[in-house]
């Protein structure tokens, strides 16, 4: 271990006088303090700072690029580190900055570069705007070169994916909402290669409506996001200096659309019927769910009653049942030692035994085939003996597998991106005691206090099935892409993940 003692200075602020730098090199941050008041310090983290190279505007000195949080937001700032040993100084933090080998381990790989894939017509259809103001300046300073490539049509990003030479990226960076995701993660599944393509790291950056996967890997990082006013700078930093998480996959099957990838959500019903309809106001961007949400509660109960039978495998587990009542902005301890901490991605073994499987194809499908975690039917069969059914008028069903559903919906914070449950959540009819319960409960899911609420039943599951009367219909979704008005479907976990990009874990 060695410890530097040295000066710094905040380049950009000709009225700033050099403080003091402290870093010991087995610590994750450096201490600056001023001369004066050493009660008045700055922690720099490593993982903030982006790039160090000899000072152009101070001699004999060291600039460092760096992106501290500043009111809950990060900011570009600018330092120079001067005195005795700056330059081995130097030379063990370029060490300590060695980004980490992703662990799809790509073989053709000389320099840092990353795939970027934007969908212009995702959300306001602003994601290209958002790149350029928010992604490009941030992956400069880190001396990272972008591919970027523009996604036409539906399933063009599966269509990119699937034929993809991963060895020559590190990692993909999608700037677009979770569909998007979704088509990426499917181009992955039915790569002959799967095994390691799984590998390969997905960047999400909210450059889409909902956007509940970059929020959900935020708040499992501990990085603070804006919900409304965007994180796009927060999420792309998470690029340049990457920790790979396991993000857990879904196998949905449907009525009408069979095989899917599901990552986040399935529902039927009101929240899906928010969610496909108010696409009519898409021009209003995140408010238009509040739109739509408006007009369909004033017309409760007149609409928002549909019949149908739900069927689950439930994980009896008192510890986890406690969980599903905590807020996201309770104190990260009250979720349990290292819940944050987990999913860690091992490295692929021996990646040149995947060339020859790269260019196969398989279908969903058999691409699920003999992964769920516990025994499974088709859809078309009888549940087993041992699931449990109950039948009723519900306002929706849904079963979800992430913190968030919306980078401003923290809708079961402690789920975790890695882990194989499920969580169920019912409104029944027979326990909402009026339309203004609901509306409550629906304002309320920004902060949530929905999860306070009687009529939110929550139960943690294997896996589950949905079955709407004929003629009931209601809206069907999964990862917020619409399937056929009231079809059903069942959801198990499984045993594949892909791999996400988040940051070190700080709390």
């Amino acid at each position: 271990m060695t410890v530097y003692n040295l000066n710094f200075r905040i380049l950009g602020d000709a009225r700033k006088n050099p403080e003091k730098l402290r870093w010991s090199t087995t610590d994750e941050f450096m201490i600056v303090h001023s001369t004066e008041k050493r009660e008045n310090f700055l922690k720099i983290y490593l993982d903030d700072i982006l790039s160090i190279k000899d000072s152009e505007e101070v001699p004999e000195s060291l600039e460092i690029i760096f992106y501290p949080l500043v009111n809950s937001r990060r900011e570009r700032q600018r330092g120079a580190i001067f005195g005795e040993n700056f330059l081995n100084f130097g030379i063990e933090l370029k060490l300590r900055l060695k980004p980490p080998i992703p662990p799809h381990l790509p073989m053709k790989l000389k320099n840092r570069k990353i795939l970027v894939l934007i969908n212009p017509f995702s959300g306001q259809k602003k994601a290209l705007n958002l790149y350029n103001t928010f992604c490009r300046p941030v992956f400069l300073d880190a001396g990272i070169e972008c591919e970027i490539r523009y996604t036409k049509s539906q399933n063009h990003g599966t269509e990119i994916v699937q034929n993809l030479d991963i060895d020559n990226y590190e990692s993909i960076a999608i700037v677009s909402g979770d569909g998007l995701v979704n088509e990426v993660i499917t181009g992955l599944l039915i790569r002959g290669d799967r095994e390691r393509a799984l590998k390969f790291p997905i960047l999400h950056i909210p450059g889409g409506t909902a956007n509940a996967l970059a929020a959900s890997v935020a708040f499992k990082s501990g990085e603070p996001f804006s919900p409304r006013g965007g994180f796009c700078k927060e999420m792309t930093l998470m690029g340049s200096r990457p920790v790979f998480r396991k993000l857990r996959l879904n196998h949905f099957e449907g009525e009408k659309e069979g095989h899917k990838c599901m990552f986040l959500s399935a529902v039927w019903g009101l929240f899906a019927d928010i969610d496909i309809c108010s696409e009519r106001f898409r021009w209003a961007g995140m408010i238009r769910l509040h739109m739509e949400a408006f007009i369909r509660i004033m017309q409760l109960p007149t609409v928002a009653k549909y019949k149908g039978t739900v069927s689950y495998l439930p994980i009896n587990d008192d510890e986890i049942i406690r969980k599903t009542r905590l807020r996201w902005n309770e104190a990260r301890k009250k979720f349990g030692k290292k819940h944050f901490a987990g999913g860690h991605v091992d490295e692929i073994v021996n990646p040149d035994l995947f060339s020859e499987l790269k260019s196969k194809r398989i279908s969903i499908e058999k691409s699920f085939e003999n992964q769920a975690v516990t025994k499974m039917t088709s859809l078309r069969d009888p549940v087993p003996s041992d699931w449990i059914t109950v039948s009723g008028e519900f306002v929706y069903v849904m079963v979800s597998s992430a913190s968030h559903l919306g980078s401003d919906l923290p809708y079961m914070p402690m789920t975790k991106l890695e882990e194989e449950i499920l969580y169920l959540t019912i409104i029944d009819w027979k326990v909402v005691q009026n339309r203004i319960q609901v509306a409550g409960m629906f304002v309320e899911m920004d902060h949530c206090a929905h999860l306070d609420y009687r009529c939110f039943q929550v139960i943690p599951v294997l896996a589950c099935r949905i079955e709407p009367e004929p003629g009931t219909g209601g809206c069907v979704a999964v990862d917020g892409e619409p399937c056929t008005r009231g079809s059903s479907f069942q959801a198990v976990s499984t045993n594949l993940c892909a791999t996400v990009v988040s940051r070190q874990l700080r709390d």
